[in-house]
């Protein structure tokens, strides 16, 4: 950047500001303010501030010793006093205090949760994978052990033995983990979603390398001991016998096969969210988002200078003629800028409908739906189907009688079973604090269009009313006006839309100098971070997911290796009793099946109560979608008997002269 800005001056629709400094990337104060390009000061004595706004919010630092009950104590005071003096504009508000650090990650506590719990399966299937190996390696080494123990070396001594060389193995591992963690957190970071909060903050430190080092040394121990314990009081000459009959001990096989069964099913467990976040994504990739987004240009507009809104009292606003003065205009120049094919804008908001000849709701309930303030364009550059009726257009200014155009949610909402065509609405805008402007005519429907999501593909179409943007009244509660000041401009390119994007920003300022462009994107792009943050945990689990069917076949692959190796004299026997390599295959496989076989029905089960945790982060699909649960049961099976294979083939290539010659 430019260290020579102190001092310039920049323009902003607030006005003209100095700039005094510069904040470092990365700071903001909630995640709605993380995209803030310009941090100015507020003028609490502005004449747009009234008894009715509300929307600061305010940070304060405790006192020492102080806590957040003994404040929302106070601020309770201070609330019932507000409303004590100012009934009409109090009455029905609180005064909420809340931590910091919950504003900052209260609605992230899932997501962490649940990717913390992702890396605790694969934590786990990883400890039950090293004590398979400990266990392993302590019964290849039963004679030594045993010999060691005869010429009296105690229990306490072998145990500490082999807790030693477990807990080094460990730290050995936490070692190569933190390496791998720095080039991890790296490439985290790069490819960090914009909205995941404080992704650049994300680092190891001191605290990290000691929970490191002090899970590296329980886990050493924890999974360390069972084998060491196993293995650390036996009898000399049953180890003796066992040696000479490998088809022995066979109930020392079952520890080895409990952990693989743990790996297993907690390996499902991660496949089945790993699956269902894919279904979701694939169905959410196949949504219509009601209008042909390709090479369509989004951008905003906010007016707010005194010569387009004027405050009233009570803060009501009025909206001057220049609002849409300023808006055709720009209309008008993007329509015959070069590679422009069409323009459209629309404002939005919320409002309260009556239909009328139709009876009023019952008490405490109302009709209500989005408002949107269209341009007599907007159908035909959206290219939103027309279901019924006929599309705004130029001839529905102020001056003509007031019409609206409704979606299809609306029409099955409120319109069941009767045409909507031709019916009136009379429209109410209201907010928060109880003020509401009624248009002081109703409008009729000559048109019924089809739903737009325009909230995201992951949100479904809410009842909408679409308007003539010429069609308003001029006075609205002090939000509301927001309908008329701000607008969404859809430009739709003749080629690549980005292109366009400082032919929007010149246009609106050739119009008003004073005005500036807001958000510029492409609505593809738009769509696209409506399920980012499912594609981002999809991601999330998929890695997770495969970390752990990659150690899961690494833990039944060496069971079965080992059962092969214990079973050498027993496989040996029934070679020469006449039994088929395909016999022999078989066998071994069966095992490795059963194990399988387990592994699935517990972690069925397991997956059938978890996956019941991410049912908000999926879209149109059940959290026990039973498809999800059999493909992935299936992958895992075929997985599990491919690793099988190898171990089983060995067994066939078994000679049984050397075998048992060898025994």
């Amino acid at each position: 950047g430019d260290p020579g800005v102190i001092g310039r001056t920049v323009t902003t629709s607030e006005g003209v500001s100095t700039i005094v400094g510069v904040l470092p990337p990365g700071v903001w104060a909630f995640p709605w303010s993380k995209d803030a390009d310009v941090w100015s000061a507020v003028n609490l004595t502005h004449n747009k501030l009234t008894p009715n706004t509300r929307w600061f919010t305010i940070f304060a630092r405790l006192k020492p010793g102080a806590s957040l009950e003994q404040a929302q104590a106070e601020m309770d005071v201070f609330g019932r006093r507000l409303a004590h003096d100012e009934p009409q504009l109090n009455r029905d508000w609180t005064v909420a205090v809340a931590g910091l650090r919950q504003n900052y990650f209260g609605g992230w506590r899932q997501s962490f949760s649940l990717m913390l719990g992702a890396v605790g399966f694969v934590l786990l299937i990883s400890c039950a994978n090293v004590a398979n190996l400990l266990l392993g390696r302590a019964l290849a080494r039963e004679k030594e052990i045993a010999l060691r123990a005869s010429l009296g070396a105690s229990r306490l001594r072998l145990v500490r033995q082999l807790l030693t060389e477990s807990v080094l193995l460990a730290l050995v591992g936490g070692i190569l983990g933190v390496a791998l963690t720095l080039v991890g957190v790296r490439i985290f970071i790069v490819f960090a979603p914009a909205w995941f909060p404080r992704a650049q903050e994300i680092g190891i430190d001191g605290t990290v390398l000691g929970f490191t080092l002090a899970l590296s040394i329980l886990t050493g121990i924890l999974f360390g001991l069972a084998p060491a314990l196993h293995v650390s009081t036996p009898n000399l000459s049953e180890v003796m016998k066992e040696a000479g009959n490998r088809s022995g001990g066979a109930s020392r096989q079952i520890g080895r096969s409990v952990l693989v069964v743990v790996e297993l099913s907690l390996t499902l467990i991660l496949l089945v969210g790993a699956g269902l976040m894919v279904n979701s994504f694939l169905r959410l990739l196949q949504v219509n988002p009601g209008f042909n987004t390709n090479r369509m240009l989004w951008a905003t507009t906010h007016l707010s200078s005194p010569k387009h809104v004027e405050v009233l009292d009570n803060d009501m606003k009025r909206i001057t003629p220049q609002v849409d003065t300023f808006y055709q205009q720009v209309s008008d120049r993007l329509e015959k800028a070069p590679g422009v094919e069409s323009v459209t804008m629309d404002g939005e908001g919320g409002c309260s409908v009556k239909i009328l000849g139709q009876p009023d709701p019952p008490a405490g309930e109302q009709r209500g739906g989005m408002f949107a303030a269209v341009s007599p364009t907007f159908v035909r550059a959206m290219q939103v189907p027309l279901r019924k009726g006929r599309a705004l257009t130029a001839r529905d200014n102020e001056n003509a009688p007031w019409v609206a155009m409704v979606n299809e949610a609306m029409v099955r909402r409120y319109f069941a079973g009767t045409e909507p065509i031709g019916k009136l609405l009379s429209v109410t805008f209201g907010d928060l604090s109880g003020r509401s402007v009624t248009e002081d005519r109703p409008r009729e429907i000559v048109g019924v269009i089809g739903d737009i999501r325009h909230n995201g593909l992951d949100e479904g179409a809410p009842p909408a009313i679409y308007v003539p943007d010429r069609q308003h009244v001029w006075v609205l509660p002090g939000g509301m006006s927001q309908i008329y000041l701000s607008r969404n401009l859809f430009i739709r390119a003749v080629s690549e839309p980005t292109r366009l994007a400082d032919t929007v920003r010149k246009i609106v300022a050739s119009v008003d100098k004073d005005e500036t462009v807001g958000n510029v994107t492409t609505v593809e792009q738009a769509y696209s971070s409506s399920v980012a943050p499912l594609l981002f945990f999809m991601r999330l689990f998929a890695v997770f997911s495969t970390l752990a069917i990659t150690l899961a076949i690494v833990g039944i692959y060496g069971v079965m290796s080992y059962s092969v190796r214990r079973r050498t004299h027993e496989i040996a026997v029934r070679l020469a009793l006449g039994a088929s390599k395909s016999h022999v295959m078989a066998l071994v496989l069966r095992q490795g099946l059963k194990l399988t076989l387990i592994g699935i029905a517990v972690g069925m089960a397991g997956a059938f109560g978890l996956t019941r945790l991410i049912a908000n982060m999926l879209f149109g699909v059940k959290p026990t979608d039973p498809i999800t649960f059999a493909l992935v049961g299936v992958l895992l099976a075929v997985v599990s008997l491919a690793a099988c294979y190898f171990p089983a083939r060995r067994a066939t290539r078994v000679d049984p002269i050397r075998a048992l010659k060898y025994e």
